[in-house]
């Protein structure tokens, strides 16, 4: 049977085809790299593939009901079954690389849905593009400088403008500007008082009041993490209580509680809604180029960011006017754009070369323009 043939016979609109197309699109050009469907059977997708598959669609009587496609490969015939109608598929197979295509393609199926007027890309990778491709919905796509990224971790060839911002990237495409609600280069957090006094309470627990100190100490990747040697050197310099905060991973916030038993260890005790509470009562956040540390500026805090193999060119840096950024200018950083990259040298010099003293010396400023801050206003 031709493509309309199969069409007429099982009534797909145009809607339907068009997504059935950029399935096939989609299903040939991963079939280059992964073994999805047999190579001879991607000549006419439509007679090998649909056509097979939908035969079963007139003896689906009732489309809401459950269908369970177990083994289905590259989503046959599950993933063509949700195209044309069939509400409730549930998708099996034990190979990882199917899972993950077919995971992509239901997610950008499902987005038509919900029939969005615009879609904004903010990271214009491939697998955005294939989300995209699945939507006729008017799309904007942020523009990342990767050749100027390539330079400047592979060469050390800075051709980024000394200001150069990636929220200004966001500005652009979100078509933010200086009087749409005051919020260029910003991003904005909020806690209700209801969450404050939950936090309180745990910090009630622990004998914390006010005036209390915030270390975020991991991160995804431990090449952004500062050293343990270091945490225990700049602990005891500060006169504030400490709150260490963590997921359950960041094994070094355990490390640090076990050789300074005066600070208190919330690694694993929060969800990120508590943390960002807790962080809102806070006098100053410190720590690595992690989310907490973005997230505690968008809270309005002022934070010490510890940065090594990271960049402000891919979004490494802090934004807040009294927030420090303290890094160690060596030729081999930055050297990746989120620290994931295994550092090439002996040890991790951008790190290991900063001292308690450097990171000490930030915290002190940072709080005394809070403190003065905080002194013109109540003036």
């Amino acid at each position: 049977m031709t493509k309309n043939e199969i069409i007429n016979k099982f009534l797909i609109n145009k809607k339907q085809e068009c997504l059935i197309d950029e399935y096939l699109t989609q299903l040939l050009e991963f079939s280059t790299h992964t073994n999805l469907v047999g190579r001879s059977t991607l000549v006419d997708p439509w007679q090998s593939h649909v056509l097979d598959c939908l035969q079963i669609l007139p003896l689906i009587l009732n489309k809401k009901n459950s269908i369970l496609d177990m083994g289905t490969g590259a989503g046959l015939p599950g993933f063509l079954l949700k195209i044309c109608g069939c509400e409730n598929v549930t998708l099996v197979d034990s190979n990882g690389k199917k899972i993950n295509f077919l995971q992509l393609l239901t997610f950008a199926v499902k987005l038509n849905d919900y029939n969005f007027t615009k879609i904004y890309d903010l990271h214009g990778s491939l697998r955005s593009f294939i989300i995209k491709k699945f939507n006729r919905t008017k799309s904007f796509t942020i523009r990342k400088l990767r050749f100027k990224r390539f330079l400047i971790f592979n060469f050390k060839i800075n051709l980024f403008k000394k200001n150069y911002d990636i929220l200004n990237e966001f500005d652009r495409i979100l078509k933010i500007n200086d009087s749409f609600l005051n919020i260029k280069n910003k991003t904005i957090l909020k806690v209700s008082n209801n969450e404050k006094k939950n936090a309180r309470k745990i910090l009630n627990k622990y004998k914390i009041k006010k005036d209390f100190i915030v270390i975020v100490p991991g991160a995804m990747w431990k090449n952004k993490m500062w050293t343990l040697e270091n945490y225990n050197k700049l602990i005891p310099l500060l006169k504030h209580p400490i709150v260490l905060l963590g997921s359950k991973n960041d094994l070094i916030c355990d490390d640090i509680y076990n050789s300074n038993k005066n600070i208190i260890n919330l690694k694993d005790k929060t969800d990120l809604r508590s943390a960002f509470a807790i962080i809102s009562l806070s006098k100053i956040i410190v720590g690595s180029d992690t989310g907490l540390l973005h997230a505690s500026e968008a809270l309005g805090k002022s934070v010490v960011l510890i940065s090594g193999p990271t960049s402000y060119v891919t979004g490494g840096n802090t934004r807040n006017e009294n927030s420090e950024t303290i890094s160690h200018d060596i030729w081999c950083s930055p050297c990746y754009k989120n620290g994931q990259k295994k550092c090439i040298r002996s040890q991790k010099y951008c790190m290991v070369n900063l001292s308690e003293l450097n990171v000490f010396k930030s915290i002190n400023r940072v709080m005394e323009k809070n403190d003065k801050n905080n002194m013109d206003n109540y003036i």
